[in-house]
């Protein structure tokens, strides 16, 4: 039987922020301590380097494990720290030392130094707790070891640092290790020196890195693959040895004895000493400062007068029919909230949100997100403009909140944000509850697909030309899976067969922890210090990009520990929304002011029928357009629906729906519930479809959702108590109904009812956040049926601002086929920026969407443009004297026409192309032009030579160079791919045109000789793709650049079947009948 002592000194890939190291994780060590001990008291430290991992997620994980295994894994807080001498210094040192926490009260402190390096020691990548910070440490609830090479290799006067430690920490340990090198040999010699002179004990570490030895392939690959080699570790011992394979390797060593080395694995278990550390679950809702001398009775009364005060300023917002149902919501949901003392975190978010955007300028969306929506008080305290009780969606406040599910939880509810931009709300956090208690969350990276495919291909140097092609691949793949619907998807359609293999070997990199960031939106909200409580550490921010600290508690643990997580999620299409809002001379609509304008408003819901979904919430991706446009709804609820349809998890039932055929159980009672005037069918759409159905059923709301979310976990423990009670109740609801009177008839509909419920639990979707989803599209659809120009400016702007010109393309096919035209970039307009020209109902467009252009030319040619150009050889002299314009940007604004008042674009670049080699020269040599072109050349130079001439007229020179340029004309081909290359869409037509006249773009030639062209009309200027006849093709070819008249006709589309025989579907497609190529080229 394997001796029991502490492996504390170890690693998993938690260590590969700071420096790749590992790739295990802590699951592989749990795993090694049951296949060793069984249910033997055992620990498990969170040692990493220069932090304790996300150990909050560490301790959760733990506990199920021993739960589930019967293991007795005993959890020690701990980090290897980076330090130096003094933290303010621009020391690179980075020395090691291992901190390890005796109580929770050295937790705290670790924590505490540890946050500080963050803030203000971090150097060179890496926090550095320095003498300050180690000698701050409460000395009787701290171990201290002096961990690898890395403590001893830095500082001359390091046993001085030794003898300092030492009499500071009780429990200070000079750690010794077994790797056979004579490095740590000679290290490992002066420890024993040391410990004999200053009484130090002396401990046994081993740096573990990986478990098994055969695991140091493993680490090896992942070194490699970021081209890292520790030349210090040569020798080392990194796995996880026995009691007697680690004693074995000391005396192999040869520097311990025998006792010495029993002395130094045996004090490894004074970790069983330590006092067990239980982290705090219970609930955390913080107060706001202003009201933290008050009780909570004092509380809640103000929490119910901001509720007066709300409820009278905002009376003109709501359904004066409905007043008695607002009543009894609010008195409902005002007894739920202080039912479990949760007035707090209302008034909290109410006073967040109120200063962000009151104080400090943030925009909060008028919808919301998630169930929030669903309890009314959230109106009233200004989370969201939804109307619950005016909505004619079905929405249960208990799908939010219930007293019973806070106080058995231990959790808050959870009350989405979504903003413009996150500072303005953080800084009111900040306001509100402190500095110390707001931090983004931690999100902790992990190696995906694509990133493990890429280790692997540099740890095996795979040929970049064969990787980049896998990497295409995977992308394909991953795309499918993206768009599949939930379907599943064979990746061995997107993988080479001859790269199979290879890509399963990368597999085993997956899930290793790679990095980490600050969480997107994700902020925690304390009332105490989270430098101390929690820990911070300093990493990017997914959201911006920048260096940010965050609190050391990932989004997926919070709630198992009670802490209060705010949502700041930054949704692009609130600021765009507000943006066509202003420019239109609107204030924004309120919730039940826009379902007042879109009832009965033909044009809004004509966008979704006709497709123009660029920028409409859920429904701009092509599937999703294609699905809305077949659907074509007519009013939110039918939108909502739509929305919540889509899901992959409704997949089955999804057809039947879009085609608005009638659906229905044939189970009357059932059906009765599922089906109102807004939807005849008794499709399963929501949870609170189900919530109604066990409502019915007798359950009491604040249980149900707490059922629907046991069904579908599949938690027996409650599901067993809830089947019986449903069917019995829903079979006396069936008689009552009179349905049946046969009472076995009844219990086997009821049996029915429960199985469908247990079918549907899995994939009903939110309806208030549907709804939501569903406020947010239309709002866009709305303004972009009734302000199209506005829109168009502002998400022309918007995105061309961020960089992304494939959206800005997308957006202006849109606006072209609606038919509102893009006027082109032109000398002496002011192309900075997107405008609107009303007098010709179009948009001027910005010259900085133009792909490849520089970000300061468009104000360069401005400025020249005021100052005006009188003619070529001026307007080619200052575009070179403008380090403002690069040579490329001259030439595609040539290209594009830009210039066009000066001549045709070939004619312009040939030009240019002479003007800049030729105007500053001041003595040709004749062996570098044609003996043709010598006798002019001769005529514009003042002096000649036998080799060269000298004293040049430039501009003479200029002119008698081009007379002998041959320079072709600009076809009508060159200006559509230079529109099509630049801009990403294209105004060239003429609509004077037969409309059977085409550009051929593009020709390509399938395996099975079926030919494709893709094609752009000259007559209304749109680019398809279609398939030729091939007996046609057979005798008759066209090329790229040609333009052809062609014959398009329907013709049957073919499948292979089963048999791989061709077959065909019934369905028809638009095809190349015949062509003739054309002598147009111009």
């Amino acid at each position: 039987m394997e001796p029991v002592w502490v492996n504390y000194h170890k690693h998993t890939s938690l260590s590969n922020r700071y420096m790749k190291d590992s790739p295990v994780l802590p699951v592989d060590y749990w795993n090694e301590l049951k296949r060793r001990y069984g249910d033997r008291l055992c620990i498990y430290t969170t040692v990493e380097h220069g932090w304790a991992g996300n150990y909050f997620k560490q301790y959760d994980d733990l506990e199920k494990y021993n739960k589930k295994n019967g293991t007795n894994i005993q959890w020690v807080y701990g980090c290897e720290a980076y330090w130096v001498k003094n933290r303010h210094e621009q020391d690179r040192s980075n020395c090691h030392i291992v901190l390890l926490a005796m109580t929770d009260k050295g937790r705290r402190a670790i924590n505490k130094a540890i946050s500080i390096a963050n803030k203000d020691g971090y150097y060179y990548g890496r926090p550095r707790v320095d003498m300050e910070l180690l000698l701050g440490l409460p000395p009787d609830d701290v171990m201290v070891t002096t961990a690898c090479v890395a403590f001893w290799n830095k500082y001359d006067d390091i046993d001085d640092v030794v003898a300092i430690l030492a009499q500071h920490f009780p429990h200070f340990y000079l750690e010794v290790q077994p790797h056979d090198t004579d490095t740590q040999r000679g290290i490992n010699r002066h420890i024993l020196e040391l410990a004999d002179a200053h009484g130090i004990s002396i401990i046994a570490g081993c740096d573990s890195h990986y478990i098994t030895p055969d695991q140091a392939q493993d680490r090896d690959e992942l070194l490699k693959s970021s081209d890292i080699h520790y030349e210090d570790e040569d020798g080392w011992y990194m796995d996880y040895p026995t009691y007697d394979e680690l004693a074995e390797r000391f005396k192999q060593q040869g520097v311990l004895s025998d006792s010495q080395i029993t002395d130094a694995i045996e004090a490894t278990n004074v970790l069983f000493q330590y006092e067990p550390i239980k982290l705090d679950r219970s609930l955390k809702v913080p107060v706001i400062k202003p009201l933290r001398g008050k009780t909570q009775a004092e509380r809640n009364a103000i929490f119910e007068q901001t509720l007066k005060d709300e409820w009278k300023a905002q009376r003109g917002d709501i359904n004066p029919a409905k007043l008695a149902q607002y009543q009894q919501e609010i008195k409902h949901d005002i007894g739920e909230i202080e039912g479990c003392n949760m007035a707090d975190y209302f008034i909290l978010s109410y006073n967040v949100m109120k200063d962000g955007q009151e104080k400090y300028g943030g925009i909060l969306t008028p919808s919301g997100r998630g169930s929030a929506v669903s309890m009314f008080l959230n109106k009233l305290l200004r989370l969201t403009k939804v109307d619950k009780v005016n909505s004619p969606v079905l929405m249960y406040s208990e799908r939010f909140l219930t007293k019973e599910r806070v106080l058995d939880s231990h959790t808050p509810p959870d009350i989405d944000n979504n903003v413009s931009t996150r500072e303005p709300f953080i800084q009111a956090q900040r306001d509100l509850v402190g500095e110390l208690g707001t931090y983004d969350l931690l999100a902790m990276g992990t190696l995906k697909f694509k990133a493990a495919w890429k280790m692997y291909a540099r740890a095996f140097n795979v040929e970049p030309d064969t990787a980049n092609e896998v990497s295409k691949q995977i992308d394909r793949y991953e795309t499918a899976v993206k768009h599949a619907d939930g379907a599943e998807v064979d990746i061995k359609k997107y993988i080479d067969p001859k790269y199979q293999e290879m890509v399963e070997g990368c597999r085993v990199y997956m899930g290793i922890y790679d990095g980490a960031k600050g969480h997107p939106c994700g902020c925690l909200c304390f009332d105490g210090d989270v430098e101390e409580e929690i820990g911070i550490s300093l990493c990017k921010s997914e959201a911006t990009g920048k260096s940010v600290l965050v609190a050391n508690i990932e989004s997926g643990t919070i709630d198992a520990f009670g802490y209060l997580k705010q949502d700041y999620l930054v949704v692009d299409s609130i600021g765009l929304t507000y943006d066509v809002y202003k420019e239109a001379g609107l204030e924004p609509f309120t919730v039940n002011e826009l379902l007042a304008k879109i009832e009965y408003d033909d044009a809004t819901w004509q966008i979704y029928a006709d497709g123009y979904t660029q920028c409409v919430n859920q429904c701009e991706q092509p599937k999703s357009t294609q699905k809305v446009m077949r659907y074509k709804p007519k009013n939110i609820a039918e939108l909502t629906q739509f929305i919540a349809a889509i899901r992959p998890s409704f997949q089955s039932m999804y057809k039947t729906f879009e085609q608005r055929q009638h659906f229905d159980y044939g189970i009357k009672a059932l059906d009765d519930l599922l089906q109102d005037e807004y939807c005849s069918s008794s499709f399963i759409l929501y949870q609170e479809s189900l919530m109604k159905v066990l409502g019915f059923a007798g359950f009491p709301m604040s249980e149900t959702y707490t059922i629907i979310k046991a069904i579908s976990k599949k938690k027996d423990y409650i599901i067993k108590d809830a089947k019986p009670k449903f069917i019995a109740n829903f079979a006396k609801a069936i008689i009552d109904t009179g349905e049946t009177d046969d009472d076995d008839r009844a219990h086997e509909l009821a049996d029915q009812v429960w199985t469908i419920i247990e079918n549907s639990a899995a994939y009903g979707f939110n309806s208030a956040h549907a709804y939501c989803m569903a406020i947010d599209s239309v709002t866009i659809a709305y303004l972009k049926a009734h302000y199209p120009l506005e829109f168009y400016k502002c998400v022309l702007q918007r995105y061309t601002d961020k960089g992304e010109k494939d959206k800005v393309s997308l957006i202006k096919q849109e606006m072209l086929k609606r038919g509102f035209k893009l006027k082109d970039i032109k000398f002496g307009d002011d192309n900075r920026q997107f405008n609107i020209d009303r007098a010709d109902n179009c948009i001027v467009q910005t010259m900085a969407s133009i792909k490849d252009m520089p970000k300061t030319t468009p104000q360069a040619l401005y400025e020249l443009g005021q100052r005006g150009v009188k003619n070529r050889g001026e307007l080619y002299q200052a575009l070179m004297d403008d380090s403002r314009i690069n040579k490329k940007a001259v030439e595609i604004l040539f290209r594009l026409g830009y210039f066009e008042q000066f001549g045709y674009p070939n004619k312009l670049i040939a030009e240019y192309e002479v003007y800049q080699q030729y105007i500053g020269s001041k003595v040709l040599t004749k062996a570098n032009f044609p003996d043709s072109l010598l006798d002019d050349i001769r005529q514009c130079c003042g002096t000649e030579t036998a080799k060269q001439f000298r004293d040049v007229d430039n501009k003479a020179l200029i002119v008698a160079i081009l007379k002998h340029t041959q320079i072709k004309p600009t076809t009508i081909t060159d200006r559509i791919q230079w529109q099509l290359q630049y801009l990403g869409y294209c105004t060239v037509c003429t609509p004077s045109r037969d409309v059977n006249d085409w550009v051929v773009m593009d020709v390509r030639v399938n395996n099975y000789g079926v030919a494709y062209l893709t094609m752009y009309n000259l007559a209304y200027g749109a680019e398809r793709q279609y398939k030729v006849n091939k007996k046609w093709w057979a005798g008759h070819q066209c090329k790229s650049g040609d333009v052809i008249k062609a014959v398009l006709d329907d013709a049957p589309k073919w499948t292979k079947n089963a048999d791989g025989k061709f077959v065909k579907t019934g369905e028809t497609e638009v095809q190349v009948k015949a062509f003739k190529v054309l002598e147009d080229k111009t």
